[in-house]
């Protein structure tokens, strides 16, 4: 008998069935069924444990074969979960490689290691190929983007924490309000048809190029209208040349 597990079953209910056994003859025969279940050697006994021998050894067999078809059946059903996987990997590998015709078609073929040799050299060329290349290169991950706030009184000029507190820097707070002001309201006012989109390089032009300078001059100061004033004089100075 082959030796498939490393114990014997002795089921409670011998309590009741050898209850005639004393603890001497019961204890030779669970001895003896312990032998009989490790290395097959029959139940040889002289006592009143005779008359229980073949009971219980057939017994053992019916739970030696239980226990084996059970192991059988556990091990078909691993089996064919492993192959499953396999195959839903085969068949991922192939999606992946579709261009490659040759190796998913060696994969599909090869039903035991899916073309082990096909698929280590293209994870080895693979990984080669992404270690030697230029880490600034293509490939490269590109650096997570500054989030973006709205400034002005209409949301349109947009600019990073950094881009802001450089304008501050550079014009002072009071001009770089001014100027994206400037630049929201007229945004605003025209829908942006300058198309605007670099707008922290557009309010550095308004300060540059002095936009909203040229209206605030000429507006009235305390009910004086400075154009008007200038008009006259000049008018007075052309009468009396």
């Amino acid at each position: 008998m082959d030796n498939t597990r490393d114990y014997a079953a002795v089921p409670h209910e011998y309590l009741e069935e050898m209850a005639a056994l004393n603890d001497g003859e019961f204890g030779r025969l669970v001895r003896a069924l312990l032998e009989y279940s490790k290395a097959g050697t029959p139940i040889a006994l002289s006592g009143n444990e005779r008359f229980y021998a073949v009971r219980v050894m057939n017994r053992e067999d019916r739970y030696q074969k239980s226990y084996v078809d059970a192991n059988e059946k556990r091990s078909a059903a691993g089996k064919a979960g492993a192959d499953a996987r396999w195959n839903s990997q085969n068949a991922n590998a192939c999606d992946r490689m579709r261009p490659d015709a040759k190796a998913c078609d060696a994969m599909r073929s090869d039903g035991k290691n899916g073309n082990t040799e096909t698929k280590t050299k293209t994870e080895t060329e693979t990984k080669t190929e992404t270690k030697t290349k230029d880490p600034t290169g293509e490939n490269a991950l590109a650096p997570a983007k500054p989030p973006m706030h709205k400034y002005g009184e209409y949301g349109w000029v947009r600019l990073t924490d950094a881009q802001y507190a450089k304008l501050v820097t550079d014009l002072g707070q009071q001009e770089a309000d001014r100027c994206i002001a400037y630049v929201d309201e007229s945004a605003q006012r025209t829908g942006n048809k300058n198309g605007w989109k670099d707008w922290n390089l557009t309010v550095r032009k308004c300060h540059r190029e002095n936009w909203g300078q040229y209206q605030q001059a000429r507006r009235p100061q305390n009910g004086v209208d400075l154009d008007a004033r200038y008009d006259m004089m000049r008018r007075w100075a052309d009468e009396h040349n």
